[in-house]
């Protein structure tokens, strides 16, 4: 690519016709009006072609290159340029000036990645009969967007065949620039105002002539142009003009001094609307259509526009506004502070405005924001509002993809509850499942355990009258296994067994007794009753404190009197015979434990002899 471009700036290459652009908010049409323009085909259907089918450039470029070529020998624009050496076939020449623009204007991701197929076919894809590419391009793009060119495979290997590289200006270049185009409007150019000129510019940028300066000059020159004396540039006239940085920012400072204080608020709303502040916090123009400039007074927006676009510092197209260079982002002071106040919050607007811009290209559902950056764009929303004199409005095409936005976030956490719900369902299902298995095998364990109790407790009773150890140890295990009442009654029966000992024979007769006692402690009641027992009750809880005790024994079978003994520990009671019997109280109102302590647990041989097979309880521990 390099030997080419370099033949055809020396006229080696002969071109058909040479089509210059810029990319725009749609450089794909304005390349397809040039080459309807060329070729006479429907511009419509030219964009639609490059849209649709990018690949298929080369034969839209090749009719053009046949339909100019075809004007040359009828005395068209292509018969004034020179032909090449004999047998070189020409070829259409596109120069696409600030290239870079391409990726900070509003170029949708679509539309850029169909323009940059389309160039590329061109230039490469071979068309006609000819059977070369029919296009040489050649793109200009500034050297910081040399990174972000080799995302894109067919830029990358454009780099890679080795970029032709325009330096900064020689010190006898820029003393051309500066003497050339004065000499063409017949003006002279003092020799001193050359050279302040040149050391301004060295001064400027550390020393040395660096890229930017051309533009920097040209504004200078310009301003010096205002004060020229007669038809010569003077130095004095330089001076008054205020040098090379300054004359930018004294311009775009006079420029916005003789608007209305009306007309100034709108310029800082139309300049923070036509300036972008990228995430790395860099500064870039933006072009904007006259109608998204926003302004609380329209007629405002239209006198900054033509006050600035007469002191050049705005470029007008068809309908579409733009900075006239990026020099002015960085010279005009004004400007700076503008964007120098609320920075974040300034770049989170710009990227609002950009990624909306990149959304509309096809409104692709993977464009919008998350709900976590949805929430971060809503604050900051928030705080533009209640700023209208320092944000703007957000354009149309911003507020629609914000409600996008906020419809995508809203349907995909009605999907997640909706998951949610669902995946609910499912655990407690589950645990539902396990829970029954768990209950079925708790059930299974309890019968069990009911069962083998009641078989000790009988056993208890069934070798009581043989060993009374024995028969104590067994029901303790019985108790310990699963407390049925089974247990208990076997616990009592040999508890009350082992009291029969403690009887006192009183004196004879018949007497009927009904009567209660507290314990001193007042934590248990013992009452008698007609059928001959003693009951112990928990007053605290209205329930039984132990089993029922079998106190009656005479001829009508009944109790007539209880008492506890002061420390609590005994009971008497007496019967209807008058026989008094003693009771330990703490043997029945935990019999487990009072015959834990009695006899013990059973040994092991006994608990083979009564529940082989079975695990062993920790009875009595």
């Amino acid at each position: 690519m390099r030997p080419l471009f370099v033949a055809a700036a020396r006229g080696r290459v002969p071109a058909a016709e040479v089509l210059a652009a810029r990319p725009m908010a749609s450089p794909l049409r304005e390349l397809a009006m040039q080459l309807a323009d060329i070729s006479g085909i429907d511009p419509v259907s030219a964009y639609q072609s490059l849209s649709t089918a990018p690949d298929e450039a080369p034969m839209l470029m090749e009719h053009a290159v046949r339909t100019a070529s075809g004007r040359g020998t009828t005395g068209g624009r292509a018969a004034e340029r020179p032909a090449g050496p004999a047998g070189q076939p020409p070829r259409l020449v596109l120069v696409v000036d600030q290239f870079e623009e391409l990726f900070t204007a509003d170029v949708s991701a679509a539309e850029r990645e169909a323009f940059i197929a389309a160039l590329h076919a061109a230039a490469t894809v071979p068309a006609g009969p000819r059977s070369i590419p029919p296009a040489l391009v050649i793109a200009a793009v500034r050297a910081d967007f040399l990174g972000r060119l080799i995302a894109y495979p067919p830029l990358k290997a454009a780099l890679d065949a080795g970029p032709f590289t325009v330096g900064p200006m020689s010190e006898a270049e820029l003393r051309l620039a500066v003497t050339g185009p004065a000499a063409e409007a017949g003006l002279a150019v003092e020799p001193a105002l050359v050279e302040a000129v040149i050391a301004e510019l060295r001064a400027g940028t550390g020393g040395g002539l660096g890229t930017g300066v051309l533009p920097l000059m040209s504004q200078a020159m310009a301003a010096t142009w205002e004060y020229r004396e007669d038809s010569e540039l003077t130095l004095r006239a330089y001076r008054r003009a205020g040098g090379v940085a300054d004359a930018v920012n004294r311009g775009a400072q006079a420029a916005y001094d003789t608007l209305t204080s009306g007309q100034q608020d709108a310029a800082r709303l139309v300049f923070t609307q036509l300036t972008v502040i990228t995430p790395d916090g860099q500064l870039a123009r933006r072009r904007c259509g006259r109608a998204d400039l926003y302004a609380p007074v329209a007629a405002d927006v239209d006198a900054v526009i033509d006050v600035f676009s007469g002191h050049r510092l705005l470029v007008l197209g068809t309908d579409s506004v733009e900075i006239s260079h990026d020099v002015l982002l960085y010279a005009w002071k004004q400007l700076r502070d503008w964007l120098g106040d609320d920075q974040l919050d300034r770049a989170l607007y710009s990227q609002v405005v950009t990624d909306a811009q990149a959304w509309d290209g096809g409104r692709d559902p993977s464009y919008l924001y998350r709900p976590g950056r949805l929430a971060t764009i809503d604050a900051a929303t928030t705080r533009w509002q209640d700023a209208p004199n320092r944000y703007p409005s957000l354009p149309a095409t911003s507020q629609a993809f914000l409600r996008a936005a906020h419809h995508a976030a809203s349907r995909g956490a009605r999907r997640r509850r909706a998951v949610l719900a669902g995946l609910l369902a499912l655990v407690v299902v589950a645990a539902s499942a396990a829970g029954i298995a768990v209950n079925n095998a708790a059930s299974a364990s309890r019968q069990h355990a009911i069962a083998l109790s009641g078989q000790l407790a009988t056993e208890s009773l069934a070798v009581d009258a043989s060993d009374m150890q024995t028969a104590r140890r067994l029901a303790v295990a019985a108790w310990r296994v699963f407390p049925t009442s089974q247990a208990r009654t076997a616990m009592t029966a040999l508890l009350t067994e082992q009291q029969q000992g403690g009887i006192l024979v009183g004196a004879p007769g018949f007497l009927p007794a009904s009567s209660m006692a507290f314990s001193p402690d007042g934590t248990l009641l013992a009452s008698v009753g007609g059928d001959g027992t003693v009951r112990l009750w928990n007053p605290a809880t209205g329930q039984p404190a132990g089993g029922p005790l079998i106190a009656g024994t005479g001829l009508g079978g009944g109790a007539n009197g209880v008492a506890f003994s002061p420390d609590g520990t005994l009971l008497a009671s007496a019967d209807a015979n008058g026989t008094v019997r003693t009771w330990q109280v703490s043997l029945f109102t935990n019999p487990y434990r009072a015959l834990c302590a009695d006899v013990g647990p059973p040994t092991r041989a006994e608990w083979n002899q009564y529940a082989p097979g079975e695990p062993e309880p920790g009875v009595c521990r």
